[in-house]
Parts: C-alpha cells; sequence; structure tokens
C-alpha cells in the first residue's frame, strides 16, 4: 500500500511539472470517418476564461483541466467548469476522460455539432489535420508570455487555448447567417450566406499544418 501511495504521488507530480497539452478532436459519429465539428486543445494546470468565445460568444465562465497518471500508467483527464471567470464564483461539473479514447464531447467544444471527441494529452497544441484554428496565447506584461510592446507571443511556452473548426464545418448563427470554414493550400476561408447572399473570404486565422509532421506554432496570418 505504501508503495502504491508512493507511485501515485510521483505520477500526480509529472502530471504538473510537464507543460502538457489537452486535445479533443472532434467527430459527429463516435470518432469514425473524418473528423467534423469543433475541437479544442488547451493548456493544463492553469484557469481558462473565455474558451467557448469564438464559436459561442462570450459566456464568461471558465475551466481548469489537469491530467494524472496511476500506477497502472492510465491517464485521465479531468475538467472543472466555473460559473464566473478566473475559476471562481460556484463550482459546475467536473467531467473525467481517458486518454486515447472516444468519448462525449465536453460542453467547450460545442458538442451540438461535433458530439463525439478523441481525447489526446500532448507536449504541443494538437488539431485535426487542415483545420481553421483560433489560438488565444498570454499577453500578461509582468511575465515572460509577452513581447517588450505587451503583445502577445505566439509560441508553445504562452499557448492557452485554441478552438479549431475542420475543413467543410457549417455553422448556422442566431441572425440566420450561415458559416463555412475551410482550409485551401494552407489559406484559411470564411464563407458567410445569409439566404442567397454569399461572401467568401480569407480571414486572418490559420490552418493546421499534418499532425504528423507539425513542430510550428499556430500564429494568426498577416493580413
Amino acid at each position: 500500500m505504501k508503495l502504491l501511495l508512493v507511485l501515485l504521488f510521483i505520477s500526480f507530480n509529472y502530471s504538473f511539472g510537464e507543460k502538457q497539452f489537452i486535445n479533443f478532436l472532434p467527430y459527429r459519429t463516435q470518432c469514425s470517418g473524418n473528423p467534423y465539428g469543433v475541437g479544442i486543445s488547451i493548456v493544463a494546470n492553469k484557469c481558462l476564461n473565455d474558451v467557448e468565445y469564438f464559436v459561442d460568444g462570450y459566456k464568461y465562465n471558465s475551466y481548469f483541466a489537469y491530467s494524472q497518471t496511476d500506477s497502472n500508467n492510465a491517464t485521465t483527464v479531468y475538467l472543472t467548469s466555473y460559473g464566473q471567470r478566473n475559476c471562481s464564483g460556484p463550482e459546475g461539473q467536473t467531467s473525467y476522460f481517458e486518454i486515447n479514447t472516444c468519448d462525449n464531447s465536453p460542453p467547450m467544444a460545442q458538442p451540438k455539432y461535433s458530439p463525439y471527441s478523441y481525447v489526446t494529452v500532448t507536449n504541443k497544441p494538437s488539431f485535426s489535420d487542415n483545420s481553421v484554428v483560433n489560438a488565444v496565447y498570454s499577453n500578461d506584461q509582468d511575465s515572460s508570455s509577452s513581447d517588450n510592446s505587451g503583445s502577445p507571443v505566439c509560441n508553445n511556452d504562452n499557448f492557452l487555448f485554441a478552438t479549431s473548426m475542420t475543413d467543410g464545418f457549417e455553422i448556422e448563427l442566431q441572425s440566420g447567417v450561415v458559416d463555412t470554414f475551410s482550409c485551401k493550400n494552407g489559406q484559411p476561408f470564411l464563407n458567410s450566406c445569409f439566404k442567397s447572399d454569399c461572401n467568401n473570404g480569407t480571414i486572418a486565422l490559420s490552418c493546421s499544418p499534418s499532425l504528423s509532421e507539425s513542430t510550428k506554432n499556430v500564429c494568426p496570418i498577416e493580413q
């Protein structure tokens, strides 16, 4: 029993000592076929505000997630929601996910569009191939997360979270506008239609490269 407690302690501290990213890759069916919908990648062990804002508007809530590896080398992700920003206010539901498995998508991953997610923990943010990515980085001027101008530094050390929309993902807004996201030759596009009136153009986001060869940070494209 004493040995088991020591192993659990070591695994728990290892999870918090290493920089980790928790990824939810989106699917309409139980993680079969091509990914589709809204994916989420978040840094572990940090309170995160406004994770849903890009797709669902500002909710003024927050999340905290971490992973824990047990003595059998099985890793579980724990995700807790809070009713207010900065992980304050009433504590909501804590969900847990086994990594490298298919599970129900968490609320931040917009389950109405992609009810299932393949859950991973990696040492860099991970997205479905050729997705449109909106990444958010820390701009805390009192830390190394910004340059001298106070602008966010776009690298994985300062990555907070990202919302990714798979190529061809379509969303209907409350206004009746239908937005379709796509990536063509590494360039992100947004096609917005209201009834029969459509506008198609590039957007100042990024397209994710192949997961098998990506070592780059996902930074906004200069317009």
